[in-house]
């Protein structure tokens, strides 16, 4: 048996350089989940009043290019558009349009409506004046303000004026 004068290395553990990759790595993989679990309600409200926004300047293009009135009527848990009868003189839900279709908010959120300047009643909202806005064939709208929220959370404000002009604010948007 020869001797060559080195000692086996020992091979236990690991270094300090190696433990901290590894705490870092860590680290970056739970911020990233942490990032994109919390914003998903956040962005949920974001879509939904941008959708909303979209779809109302969608329903007063085609009120203008069809030469028909319509409506937006809202309620805490959603909003449809309406359209009016001339031969049955009442309004009617807008059939035929997917676009344009009823739609609810998702769950945990809700939609308040000042409509010229009148809130609904406690209890009949949705089911007065106070909750639609007309959407006139001239290119006029309601003057009008749109609260998405989330419960007890932010909430994104839709303006309408009576040219049909629309204004989305964001939460904590200067006014």
């Amino acid at each position: 048996m020869q001797y060559s004068g080195r000692q086996p290395r020992l091979t236990r553990g690991f270094t300090l350089i190696e433990l901290l990759v590894v705490l870092l790595i860590i680290g970056i993989v739970v911020s990233l989940a942490t990032l994109s679990v919390g914003g998903n309600e956040n962005r949920a409200l974001r879509d939904e009043a941008q959708r909303l926004s979209a779809l109302l300047d969608l329903a007063a293009q085609e009120s203008v290019l069809n030469g028909r009135e319509m409506a937006l009527q809202v309620d805490e848990q959603g909003y449809e558009f309406l359209v009016y009868d001339d031969d049955k003189q009442e309004w009617a839900p807008l059939e035929d349009d997917e676009a344009l279709r009823p739609r609810e908010l998702p769950e945990g959120m809700r939609i308040s409506a000042v409509v010229e300047g009148q809130q609904p009643e406690e209890g009949k909202f949705g089911q007065t004046q106070a909750s639609r806005i007309w959407i006139l064939s001239s290119g006029e709208m309601s003057p009008f303000t749109l609260s998405v929220k989330l419960k007890d959370g932010p909430a994104y404000e839709l303006h309408g004026d009576m040219l049909g002009a629309l204004t989305l604010k964001q939460p904590g948007a200067a006014s």
